[in-house]
């Protein structure tokens, strides 16, 4: 059996306010291709779907889509909510799409959603685990006490009927201990929400989503554990590495199975740009999305940022950054206000952190806002 496997849709999400509703159909046109010619028997898509609870329109028929070409293929669809979703927004008309082996998560009552299907080496269980916290599980099963994510997803395993004898997938959307972030995972302060693999092996392969960064694990049972990713990077620091699905095929019970990554193009680049202005303006105009850290020590010129758009027509962001300021040593500060004028202080550390003397006419503002802050007059 092949199974497909993507997470982090966050359709309609924005990037520094630049709408990729555009980009993240291309890269969903991108894996329907990969999925019309690998033939996968299901599509496992683990949570994060919409970017909030509220999706706009646009970014549900984008979804609806999918969805629906998916179908057209004769694909088997499994999807869960993640944290970013409404587990009713993706439940909704569950009933009805299960008629087009669209499979999604209803509502959450402590136990594993689970959906059979089969191959040539007999029977498989999906299962649906969409994004849970504690007080949701504990309102769900009588007498649990779980405290951590990871006593909630113990429980709610033990709660469900799972035959060891026959191939079992999970789908679900946690962040496991040690797992790479990409950079723009929401994570609760402490890593309280954190899993282990340990509670994860009484599966032969769980399909993960919540971390952007593919990554493989193996667990100790010799099932694998494995986050598809992001469909697109969400942040400038995920610009760095490409954006892939995963094929995995099954074999026998007791086989490990066997994952590839499929690379995708993306419609525009994410990256950022340090480089000083003068440099910036020699280079070649791309589409890329580009975040732009400027090495000059002041503002270059007064419509510093139209020129950057004649370069980077989609520019994400523009900050300041003088290099000299990361590049010197300890400062002594021993002796620091004894016997100097304000201006002298501010003169001095101007060319402690420029490298430069203060400029006339800066000095001049200074002078004027001493005078304004203290009432005097600055010789």
């Amino acid at each position: 059996m092949k199974l497909l496997h993507i997470a982090d849709l966050h359709l309609g999400k924005k990037l520094h306010g630049y709408d990729l509703l555009e980009d993240q159909k291309a890269a969903l046109l991108e894996i329907l291709k990969i999925a019309e010619r690998e033939k996968p028997n299901v599509c496992l898509i683990a949570g994060d779907v919409y970017q909030t609870s509220t999706p706009q329109g646009n970014a549900m028929e984008l979804m609806s889509d999918f969805l629906y070409r998916l179908s057209e293929l004769g694909i088997e669809v499994f999807m869960i909510s993640g944290n970013h979703d409404s587990s009713q927004r993706i439940s909704y008309l569950s009933q009805l799409l299960k008629r087009a082996n669209v499979h999604v998560t209803d509502r959450f009552e402590g136990r594993l959603q689970t959906v059979m299907t089969e191959d040539e080496f007999g029977p498989v269980a999906i299962h649906l685990l969409p994004f849970i916290k504690p007080i949701e599980v504990r309102a769900q099963l009588p007498g649990c006490t779980a405290s951590t994510y990871e006593e909630a997803v113990r429980a709610v395993i033990e709660a469900s009927e799972i035959d060891p004898a026959i191939r079992n997938v999970l789908v679900c959307h946690q962040y496991v201990t040690g797992s790479e972030e990409g950079g723009s995972e929401e994570r609760i302060v402490g890593g309280s929400e954190d899993i282990t693999l340990a509670a994860l092996e009484a599966f032969d392969f769980v399909a993960m989503g919540h971390v952007h960064k593919p990554q493989t694990f193996r667990m100790a049972g010799g099932g694998l554990a494995s986050y598809a990713g992001s469909l697109l990077p969400y942040a400038v620091s995920e610009g760095g590495y490409d954006k892939s699905c995963s094929l995995i095929t099954l074999g026998a019970k007791g086989e490990e199975p066997k994952l590839d990554r499929i690379l995708y193009p993306l419609l525009r680049k994410v990256r950022g740009v340090e480089e000083s202005f003068e440099r910036i303006m020699e280079m070649t105009p791309t589409e890329d999305l580009v975040a732009v850290t400027l090495t000059d020590s002041r503002i270059p010129a007064e419509n510093y940022q139209s020129a950057l758009r004649a370069i980077f027509p989609n520019l994400l962001s523009v900050g300041l950054k003088n290099q000299e300021i990361y590049e010197t040593g300890p400062v002594d500060v021993s002796s620091v206000g004894k016997g100097r004028s304000d201006l002298e202080l501010f003169e001095e550390f101007y060319e402690w952190s420029k490298k430069e003397s203060l400029p006339e006419d800066e000095r001049e503002i200074i002078i004027r806002l001493l005078n304004q802050s203290e009432g005097g007059t600055e010789e």
